[in-house]
């Protein structure tokens, strides 16, 4: 029997395989890969693929927001509550938002706006600590991708982070960095986090736990590529 798979093209040089929260499986392919070829590598990764989808945890519950919801924040959490503030502000564990308007966006320009003021400081650090440089910082809402580094050193990083903590969101800056000398996922892009950040591993792996809280305030058509 086929696997169902979503299909991401982009200008990357390598077939690649997720298996998201909820078991779905997304491939991201160079944009010219013919589809025999990915659908061939896929079947090649059968046992991979059922055994990720045994591990995935399941999808969590679409957020609503509403008085007294709480969400994941850097490793802790905040409780929701609407009032007559003009902004989304957070302090000691609130975050009070306008009783007016599309609450969502309003909480997606809060969160990218905290992200940026918290994560860009950590991508400095992390620059000084690798000797490496971008070019610009973006904040996305995107629904699945943490983040992604151009050719030209563009950094865009998932404002969701935000609900991770602390060490999961310097392992992706990290790992981003790390593509600006290898654009890959060779041994060599590997040593190079590792020597970074020597429990990369782990990090890695403790990933998979917060894999759907890019769900909770995702924007809908954000570029996910």
């Amino acid at each position: 029997m086929e696997i169902p798979y979503r299909l991401i093209r982009s200008d990357r040089r390598t077939l690649s395989l997720t298996v998201e929260s909820g078991g779905a499986l997304v491939a991201r392919a160079p944009l010219r890969m013919p589809v025999g070829e990915i659908e061939a590598f896929i079947e090649r990764k059968r046992a991979w693929i059922e055994r990720k989808r045994a591990e995935a945890p399941p999808r969590p519950a679409p957020f609503a927001p509403r008085d007294g919801a709480c969400l994941p924040w850097v490793g802790g959490e905040l409780r929701l509550a609407f009032c007559g503030l003009p902004l989304c502000v957070d302090f000691d564990g609130w975050l009070l938002a306008p009783r007016d308007g599309d609450a969502f966006a309003r909480l997606r320009d809060w969160r990218k706006r905290r992200a940026a003021e918290v994560l860009t400081p950590r991508v400095h650090l992390w620059e000084s600590r690798m000797g490496l440089r971008v070019q610009s910082i973006h904040y996305t809402s995107a629904r699945r991708r943490w983040g992604s580094m151009s050719a030209d050193g563009r950094l865009r990083l998932n404002a969701a982070l935000m609900h991770c903590p602390m060490e999961l969101s310097d392992y992706v800056i990290v790992h981003e960095l790390a593509h600006r000398i290898h654009p890959d996922h060779s041994p060599a892009f590997h040593a190079l986090v590792r020597a970074a950040l020597p429990h990369a591993d782990a990090l890695r792996v403790r990933m998979r736990e917060f894999a759907g809280v890019t769900t909770l305030l995702a924007a809908p058509g954000e570029d996910d590529a």
